[in-house]
């Protein structure tokens, strides 16, 4: 028994490991050449394997551009701490924490949309789940609702369990919410793609959307 739990521990670092070599080469593509230069085969030779190596760690292209996405949004969540330490209430923590997303989604537009936008073959906390289970975060820092907003990947359920705080507290009725984050979710989406097109700036788009958010949720919150 202690020897399979050795060997199947082995596997699991081992599995890790290449997966890892996949993710940096991919990295290194996005850093380089932008999201939309990754591809299979470069992946796979930058990181020394064949293609089909790669098929038996990821389902497809978007899993791959998935998990190096989630290698980027560590950036925001240690962002995080800096900013929520002197937060009074579920108000104020709402606002603080779209404004520190904000700040990082504009940064990398592409990202930031592969992953909370994209299509994706299986659930999205599924491959969550799978990813921090090879590479455990430690979230034992952050208050209960923020360490249960970072455990999704949704971004309707992100702003959701934060909205939830804000309705106990008495800043928003629970009537409110569900349009609170429909218009939300869907100004960021549209902001994000304009920025990546090109139509309008990264700080303009980034300025109008934290006007939005700011907005949509103040004249919302008691309707």
């Amino acid at each position: 028994m202690r020897t399979a739990m050795n060997a199947d521990e082995k596997k699991q670092i081992q599995k890790a490991r290449i997966i890892h070599y996949f993710i940096e080469a991919a990295v290194k593509i996005i850093d380089e050449e932008g999201i939309e230069g990754v591809s299979i085969r470069k992946v796979a030779d930058i990181a020394g394997y064949n293609s089909a190596t790669l098929y038996n760690y990821f389902d497809d292209l978007p899993h791959l551009l998935f998990y190096a996405s989630l290698t980027y949004m560590e950036a925001y969540i240690d962002d995080l701490p800096n900013y929520i330490k002197y937060i009074k209430n579920a108000e104020e923590m709402y606002l603080m924490v779209w404004d520190v997303y904000l700040d990082h989604a504009f940064l990398k537009p592409s990202i930031y949309r592969m992953l909370f936008f994209s299509d994706l073959k299986r659930d999205r906390e599924t491959y969550v789940r799978e990813y921090y289970a090879l590479y455990p975060y430690d979230i034992k820092k952050f208050p209960p609702g923020l360490r249960r907003m970072i455990e999704h990947t949704y971004i309707f359920d992100r702003t959701e369990i934060l909205l939830q705080d804000c309705i106990e507290e008495g800043f928003v009725k629970e009537s409110a919410a569900q349009s609170i984050i429909d218009i939300t979710v869907s100004v960021l989406e549209s902001a994000l793609r304009r920025v990546e097109k090109g139509e309008i700036s990264t700080g303009r788009g980034k300025e109008k959307c934290r006007e939005y958010v700011h907005m949509i949720y103040h004249q919302l919150k008691q309707m």
